[in-house]
Parts: C-alpha cells; structure tokens; sequence
C-alpha cells in the first residue's frame, strides 16, 4: 500500500504541469490521463487550483483560502488536507519541496 503524502505548512504545492485543464465560467474541468478520468472541479477546489498557477505553501495557501471565503483557519485546514493530498496523490498537484521554517 502506498504512503499517504506528508504535508504541513511548508510543504511546498504546485500544479502538475502536464496536467490537462480547462476554465468553463469559473470552474475546473481537468482529464486526468494518467489515471483515465475526467473531473469537474467545485467552486473551492478550482479555487485552489488557480492559487496554484505558482507555487504555494499549503500555510500561504490556506492564508488565500481563508482570506477569500472568510473560514477559520483550523476548519480551512481540515477541510482542505484531505482534497490536497488526493490530488497529490493522482499526481494533479505535486509537491515541490519543504520550506525551511
């Protein structure tokens, strides 16, 4: 079984660049070769997705996140790791690397 991705707030995200996506209205509509599917991003997740355009720490990341939808930062967090770490692990958001603190 794979390991699940380790992300804290210096994990360093961005977009997959071979990812295949498309904006209709404001929402994502991405096929995923790899992994043979075609996905039609909610309101929030084509949020992310367009933060990502360069990369991000998932901490400057759920800072936008909670800016834009005025959330408490712990509930943005919990809502957000799970989404984060699927798509990583569908290989649509990759991680860069760990910012030193």
């Amino acid at each position: 079984m794979k390991k699940k991705p380790s992300i804290n707030s210096n994990t360093i995200l961005q977009r997959n660049p071979e990812q295949l996506f498309t904006m209709i209205d404001d929402e994502v509509v991405m096929l995923n070769i790899r992994h043979e599917e075609y996905l039609n991003l909610n309101s929030h997740a084509s949020y992310i997705w367009q933060q990502l355009v360069t990369p991000l720490s998932f901490s400057e990341l759920t800072d936008h996140l909670c800016s834009a939808y005025n959330v408490e930062r712990k509930v943005c967090i919990k809502d957000m790791l799970d989404f984060i770490i699927e798509f990583v692990e569908r290989d649509i958001i990759q991680i860069i690397h760990e910012r030193s603190a």
